[in-house]
């Protein structure tokens, strides 16, 4: 339930907005891929695509099927 109200949270802002506090949150990139790979595609997309080239990588290992 709360991850459900992370998606809901994060979806609703501006990509660059979330990337933004993401890239902030290198101490716990699990719970970012979590949050992430609970979103759908397009919203997951959209906000790598904003975040810092490394830290995105990171986290792209992290949810990685």
């Amino acid at each position: 339930e709360q991850m459900d109200d992370y998606v809901k949270t994060y979806s609703s802002m501006k990509p660059k907005e979330a990337a933004a506090i993401f890239d902030t949150m290198t101490d716990d990139l699990p719970l970012v891929g979590k949050i992430l790979w609970a979103m759908d595609a397009q919203s997951r997309g959209d906000i790598l695509g904003a975040m810092n080239a490394d830290t995105a990588a990171a986290v792209t290992k992290l949810m990685e099927p």
